[in-house]
């Protein structure tokens, strides 16, 4: 999921702008903000119109040009329990095609793997290709641009996800869901201690009685295990 295309501005600025003469530039309404009232989405709509007519665009002034825009990524390490070698550590961004972590490991090994998702906000004085390239995780894994982190992603029933087929690479031995400090009941990140079978890629699927309204899909890719 990303956060990019939705567009804010306040009403109580109004004034200023109109008064300076400012031109505006596109920027994205960051995710840990509140969805607007529709009173504020129909003042909003109302403000587009009237900086369009009076040669505006949307929200920055020229003299602090500034392009935002926020993503999810999904961070994804694999460790062997044996030794406690590290046998994948990465980061791509969250939106239904990623990249499939990939590493060697033997028949038997026991693997703990640790899937968690975070909100990221980059923000630029110059217009940067990368903040609408959701497929830049280079960009977006790195400190470029870094204006913060938004809130944890929600691994929705993460731990009720088993490995699917008839002769999957690898079995779930067990899953548990991390909640963090927040003291919330949202799940920040899934454990899965895995056992490989042999090389391929490890599909999953929800084991009933997984709950209904889960995030993930009910079928999905996880990770390959290479000899």
């Amino acid at each position: 999921m990303n956060f990019q295309g939705k567009r804010y501005l306040s009403a109580g600025a109004l004034g200023v702008l109109v008064a300076s003469g400012a031109t505006l530039q596109n920027c994205v309404r960051p995710a840990h903000l509140k969805p607007m009232s529709r009173c504020s989405f129909a003042w909003n709509q109302f403000v587009a119109v009237l900086l369009t007519a009076v040669g505006m665009t949307s929200c920055g002034l020229k003299s602090d040009q500034v392009y935002s825009n926020g993503m999810t990524l999904r961070l994804v390490t694999v460790t062997r329990q044996s030794d406690g070698a590290k046998l994948f550590d990465g980061c791509s961004v969250l939106h239904g095609d990623d990249p499939l972590p990939t590493f060697q490991a033997a028949t038997g090994d026991v693997l703990s793997e640790h899937v968690s998702l975070q909100n990221v906000f980059k923000r630029a004085s110059q217009y940067n290709p990368a903040l609408d390239d959701a497929d830049n995780d280079s960009y977006w894994c790195g400190t470029q641009d870094n204006e913060g982190q938004g809130d944890p992603g929600n691994v929705g029933h993460a731990d009720c996800y088993k490995a699917a087929g008839v002769d999957p690479p690898a079995i779930v031995l067990d899953a548990m869901l991390d909640y963090g400090d927040s003291g919330t009941a949202i799940p920040i990140a899934v454990t899965r201690t895995l056992q490989v079978r042999h090389a391929g890629t490890l599909s999953l699927a929800p084991n009933p009685p997984c709950p209904a309204g889960g995030q993930a899909p009910t079928l999905t890719d996880e990770l390959t295990i290479l000899e």
